[in-house]
């Protein structure tokens, strides 16, 4: 009943919230980790974790105009699948790489401000 979820549980009922509160956070760890398997694109070793990236036209000539594209703090690459597939279109090259911390990419080393996100670009 609710009564009964309202009240302040006893010690025995603190130890099942915090069993079921570490399963929760397992099973997004494990959907993560399986969410990267076959994930599309690739992921490079960089100096501070691993960046996750994917491009159109990765054999194109030295002709091709290269287009870099970097989703806002918040977002990954996926964000911006509708331009990357216009720009493809139109004859561009184009590189989507998730930020630290973003889409596919490990969080990296170091704090998260502009200047880890610049110099993994």
């Amino acid at each position: 009943s609710w009564a009964a979820l309202r009240r302040r549980p006893s010690n025995g009922g603190q130890v099942v919230w915090s069993v079921f509160a570490a399963g929760l956070a397992l099973l997004e760890v494990l959907a993560w980790q399986a969410g990267r398997v076959g994930c599309p694109g690739r992921t490079v070793a960089l100096s501070k974790g691993l960046c996750h990236f994917v491009e159109n036209s990765p054999s194109g000539s030295a002709e091709d105009r290269v287009v870099l594209l970097v989703h806002g703090f918040v977002g990954s690459h996926i964000y911006l699948a509708g331009l990357r597939t216009a720009l493809d279109v139109a004859g561009h090259r184009v590189i989507c790489p998730d930020l630290y911390g973003r889409g596919f990419s490990s969080a990296g080393v170091g704090r998260m401000d502009e200047g880890l996100f610049i110099e993994q670009l």
